[in-house]
């Protein structure tokens, strides 16, 4: 569907838990992307894997001024609430407050479910063809081709009961 369940990576109860007293509010934004490349060098495959990333940037609100850190390792939540209250020292005045808890009248489709079912061989086929096509065009070509992928889950949560969580893919 459009909107799914699953375990954020960084607990958000956890990170709101370490700023209970220390910050007006806070939000925190998740991201895990998974990429799925297929490229060709030279006329030939050169590469053909899957890469994962992930990260969460946190907002806090502390006397009025914004504060921000971002992280891609869940293991140290401290470090992460540490700096971004840290940076919220210097931090331009907060003229918004995060929203509450709501349901979107409509929440738009962001997945395609044909690029999660493009397989690796369909990838390195499409690749062959597509350079055994344009040698045919111009013999001696060297055609350089990267086809790829990619899907993403992310979740934004807030102090104010904000929860929303969206799947994409490219």
């Amino acid at each position: 569907g459009d909107c799914f369940r699953m375990t954020p990576f960084f607990a958000p109860d956890k990170i709101f838990g370490l700023l209970k007293g220390r910050a007006d509010s806070a939000e925190l934004i998740q991201s895990r992307s998974e990429a799925r490349p297929v490229v060709f060098k030279s006329n030939r495959l050169n590469t053909a894997e899957s890469g994962f990333s992930s990260g969460a940037g946190l907002r806090v609100i502390v006397n009025g001024r914004i504060g921000f850190a971002f992280s891609n390792s869940p293991d140290n939540l401290s470090s992460l609430v540490d700096r971004a209250l840290q940076s919220a020292v210097f931090g331009e005045p907060a003229l918004f407050s995060f929203p509450g808890s709501c349901t979107p009248a409509h929440f738009p489709k962001l997945t395609d479910s044909t690029v999660t079912a493009f397989t690796l061989q369909q990838k390195i086929d499409l690749g062959k063809e597509t350079i055994e096509a344009l040698l045919t065009e111009a013999p001696g070509l060297s055609v350089d081709l990267e086809i790829s992928t990619s899907s993403s889950t992310h979740f934004l949560h807030n102090t104010s009961g904000l929860a929303v969580e969206t799947e994409s893919t490219d």
